[in-house]
């Protein structure tokens, strides 16, 4: 992976805002740019559809084109990506056209931040991605520094949980603003619209739905190197399925071990009150829930890479459209093996959902996936990435649904030149 964007000044032991703030500079110029990639991708599964009975091996050609453009002046930065995944596999009822889409713009004033982004994301429940589309092969981000933030993971609850290739759009709308309120301390603000809809496909009950949620958080700069967080949200869920209001609080510590170990650590509940639709066979029932709540970070630069680690554990609408509780880890590790040649990455994802509503249990499972990476930058502007890939998904229920699946994966990637005009 290369070890990612890299910052053009040090950061700000307060997150968020301070850091922006310091790096701007009224003497910047405006400067335009866009940056096309092609890459191209063949991979070989045994096991496509993680089915337990009937295994089908299927190999599967992908092509990426993507476009990175932007512009930045001294108060305001805007970043985009377009980008399209095209495939076509031996087994026809997988062929299908992805996409993904972003566009974030932020304005910065003495003593505010506004991040406004918008996405749209086509792709599917036989998603294999465990990063953000955009730093599929080519890492297209590690110029432009438009990577996606920690919380902005595209969700698993639909990946490879039914076996059918049913397609999913997804919309998110993300404003915020980070006010300084005085040196030590920051407000932020912020609004989370999502919006999900399905195919219709036979034999599948997985439902579309809209998610609205409101935030605050505060975070103090305790000493210069700890910074208290403390953090409000509620949250409407709305489908076919069924509705739930959730109100969370969390406060925590964000703790910097040295120039290039940080931590942060969130603690605190969930409370969840939701209400079933009556259908055929269900008449609908309504109840509530309280789960304990974790969220934690771990990011370490090393000489030659980085590593980070992110854990999770809270209470978030499902695709079937119930509330489903849900633990996950997520690590990734890289490292240069030959400077400006030779990278290496290993990427890891495991978690565990369960439905808080007794009676709807069709995500209740845990999975697995590992995938080892190995990149050849062989000129300036082409590249072979080189891959394993390894998931085990297993459904809860007391019948034996356990499902493994191995992959091998190889991509070119072509990278053109970054065109910026400058004024």
């Amino acid at each position: 992976m290369g070890g990612g964007p890299q910052e053009a000044c040090p950061r700000a032991a307060l997150p968020g805002l301070a850091g922006l703030l310091a790096c701007s500079s009224p003497t910047d110029a405006a400067e335009y740019f866009v940056r096309p990639l092609v890459s191209a991708g063949l991979d070989y599964d045994d096991n496509r559809r993680l089915d337990p009975d009937n295994p089908k091996t299927v190999t599967t050609q992908r092509y990426f084109p993507t476009l990175l453009f932007g512009v930045r002046t001294p108060a305001v930065n805007t970043l985009g990506i377009a980008r399209g995944e095209i495939i076509q596999a031996d087994d026809d009822e997988l062929d299908r056209t992805n996409g993904f889409m972003r566009l974030n713009t932020i304005y910065t004033t003495p003593r505010d931040l506004w991040d406004v982004a918008v996405e749209w994301r086509q792709d599917s429940t036989l998603n294999t991605s465990i990063v953000d589309p955009g730093e599929a092969v080519g890492e297209p981000f590690a110029d432009d520094s438009l990577a996606p933030d920690v919380d902005e993971r595209p969700d698993a609850d639909v990946r490879d949980l039914v076996r059918q290739e049913v397609q999913r759009t997804k919309v998110k709308f993300r404003p915020t603003l980070t006010h300084v309120l005085t040196p030590k301390l920051n407000l932020e603000l912020g609004y989370r619209f999502s919006s999900t809809t399905f195919e219709d496909v036979p034999g599948t009950t997985l439902e579309d739905s809209t998610e609205n949620t409101v935030l605050g958080e505060l975070a103090y700069q305790w000493t210069p190197i700890d910074t208290l967080i403390g953090r409000v949200d509620y949250a409407h869920f709305d489908s076919n399925a069924s509705v739930f209001d959730q109100g969370s609080v969390l406060g925590g510590l964000g703790h910097s071990f040295s120039e290039t170990f940080n931590a942060e650590l969130l603690l605190g509940a969930t409370y969840t009150t939701f209400e079933e639709q009556a259908s055929a066979g269900n008449p609908g029932n309504s109840g509530d829930d309280t789960t304990f709540a974790v969220y934690l970070t771990v990011e370490k630069e090393l000489r030659t890479g980085s590593v980070a680690a992110f854990f999770q554990r809270d209470v978030g609408g499902g695709g079937f459209g119930f509330a489903r509780r849900g633990t996950q880890l997520d690590v990734l590790w890289d490292t240069v093996i030959v400077p400006d040649r030779w990278f290496f990455s290993l990427a890891g994802e495991a978690f565990k959902t369960d439905s808080i509503q007794e009676a709807n249990s069709g995500d209740d499972r845990s999975y697995v996936q590992i995938v080892p990476r190995l990149r050849w930058q062989f000129s300036r502007q082409l590249a072979l990435d080189i891959s394993y890939r390894y998931r085990r998904n297993n459904p809860e229920g007391g019948l034996d649904n356990t499902a493994e699946s191995n992959a091998g994966i190889i991509g070119l990637v072509f990278s053109f030149d970054r065109y910026a005009i400058s004024r």
